[in-house]
Order: C-alpha cells, then structure tokens, then sequence
C-alpha cells in the first residue's frame, strides 16, 4: 500500500519564505528611519510587501548577521570596523536584538570615540559570508554616515 505524504503547511510556508527572501537583506543605521529592506541583487533599498514583513517577522531563520561600527577618521577617510555573528539555532528577527545588543556593545568600546558616527547591522534569513566592501556599501547605502551619534564628534 502507497502512503501519501501529509501535507504540512509550515513546511510549505518555510519553503515559500527561502523563495521569496533569497535575494533579502534587512538593514539598521542608528539615528535612521528603522530597519528598511535591501535587494541584494542590485544593492538598492526596496519597499517590503506586507507578506515580506509578515515573512521576515513570524518564522523563525538561521540568519547571518553583520554589525558594524562606522566612523570617519581625522583625515575625513570614512571607514567601519565589523564583526559577522553566526545564529546557530532559527530564531525570530525578534530575538535577535538581544543576542547582537551585547556584541555591538563590546565592538563599540574598540572603537576611536572621537571617529564614531553611527552604529549598523545588516541581517539575512539565510547563511551568508558577508564581504567588507559589500556591507560598506550597503551601510553606506542605508545613511551610515549621514548623520552623527549624539555625543559623537
């Protein structure tokens, strides 16, 4: 006797998101208008869809996480320092605030004050080895160095 496969609609709707969200990165830059959405493909900022967000926010992903602090040094040359936080376990986007809060804090005390501009993230739902001319641009993109900390010179 043939047994059919039950249909399981969380698994399908899983398969759907890895579609959908496979050229999707999401991006911060404090002192900015909140997270906004960036296509990988082209590196430019798009509108999310309601179903994106809904996507993004109510499944849990193995991201891929890059945060960055930014700066400008005394020669006006923009530079950043950043560090790639691997998620092991599928988390919702969230839960993700508390796990990179204490290491872009710590990535923050390394970094020059008197160069500081603003502190970033840029986040996949998927595994991604992120390159530093990649994320510069694409922080650079968002208005990382657009406008200043308060307290930063």
């Amino acid at each position: 006797m043939k047994r059919n496969k039950k249909y399981n609609p969380l698994k399908q709707l899983n398969m759907v998101a890895k579609y959908a969200l496979k050229n999707v990165a999401i991006g911060y830059v404090t002192g900015g208008e909140g997270c906004k959405l960036l296509d990988l493909r082209n590196q430019k900022v798009s509108t999310a869809s309601e179903t994106t967000v809904r996507l993004i926010s109510t499944l849990r992903h193995r991201w891929s996480v890059l945060i960055a602090v930014m700066g400008i040094d005394s020669n006006d040359k923009q530079y950043m320092k950043s560090e790639e936080v691997t998620v092991t376990e599928p988390c919702l986007q969230s839960e993700l605030s508390n796990i990179l809060n204490m290491k872009h804090i710590s990535l923050g005390k390394r970094f020059n004050d008197s160069h500081l501009v603003s502190y970033c993230w840029l986040a996949t739902p998927f595994a991604k080895d992120w390159s530093e001319h990649e994320a510069f641009e694409l922080l650079t993109t968002l208005g990382a160095f657009d406008c200043k900390l308060e307290g930063a010179l």
